[in-house]
């Protein structure tokens, strides 16, 4: 996803959408050594050791302050890139119409155009930030804690590294069965979209034929479709 992001966008969006990769990355390794630095602090909070503990709760509020400041630069850089999407995917669909033969019209793909123009351009907006970092910390932030899993103890780490063959099979599994459901309810909305279209298009010729039961069923058959899908 974030390769066929990255290959659609221009070129500042390109730089905007690396930066945000970039921090999302870093953000994600300060929070698994956070996580990594529980273990010495609650070692020492649990046996007693003041000394100890003052000085890893240190370290932690070190590393919180820094994910704190990644964190925001993040948001900002975030908000800003998903404004360079929308802008950069909106031209890339205009050129890329003007480009294609007319016998691709033929077909009536204005409901399939009208919701990738404004549903999809509005939820690809949100890649940047509510996508992106979600994802990367998903994969990071749990790899530098098994990192620190095998610093700390190597059998908690090696018992880790067993899981991630598992997990990583789940995810794949989870991730055909996502990409099956978007593609079914894309078409599913495409078809409702075109036909509220065509049904407003076609209002002259309903209104002096007279109250119209099939194009009202029609319309009721693709929604309830949306609505099922």
């Amino acid at each position: 996803m974030i390769r066929r992001l990255i290959a659609l966008a221009d070129s500042p969006t390109r730089r905007a959408l690396r930066r945000i990769v970039v921090l999302s990355v870093a953000a994600a390794v300060v929070q698994g050594v956070a996580f990594v630095l529980l273990v010495p602090f609650l070692t020492a909070l649990l046996s007693g050791d003041k000394e100890g503990m003052w000085l890893w709760l240190a370290v932690l509020a070190a590393v919180g302050l820094v994910y704190g400041i990644v964190g925001w630069n993040l948001g900002i850089q975030g908000t800003n890139a998903g404004a360079l999407v929308v802008a950069s995917l909106l031209r890339v669909l205009g050129d890329r119409l003007v480009e294609l033969p007319v016998g691709w019209f033929a077909k009536d793909r204005t409901g399939e155009l009208t919701d990738v123009a404004s549903r999809g351009a509005v939820f690809t907006s949100a890649a940047p930030y509510a996508m992106l970092r979600p994802i990367i910390a998903g994969f990071v932030t749990p790899a530098t804690v098994l990192v620190g899993a095998l610093v700390i103890d190597w059998r908690i780490g090696l018992t880790m590294a067993a899981c991630v063959p598992v997990m990583w099979l789940a995810y794949r599994r989870i991730e055909r069965q996502v990409g099956r459901a978007d593609r079914e309810h894309a078409a599913a909305v495409g078809e409702a979209a075109a036909r509220v279209i065509e049904f407003a298009r076609v209002q002259p010729a309903l209104r002096a034929a007279g109250d119209n039961p099939l194009a009202r069923r029609l319309i009721d058959s693709a929604l309830r479709g949306q609505h099922s899908t």
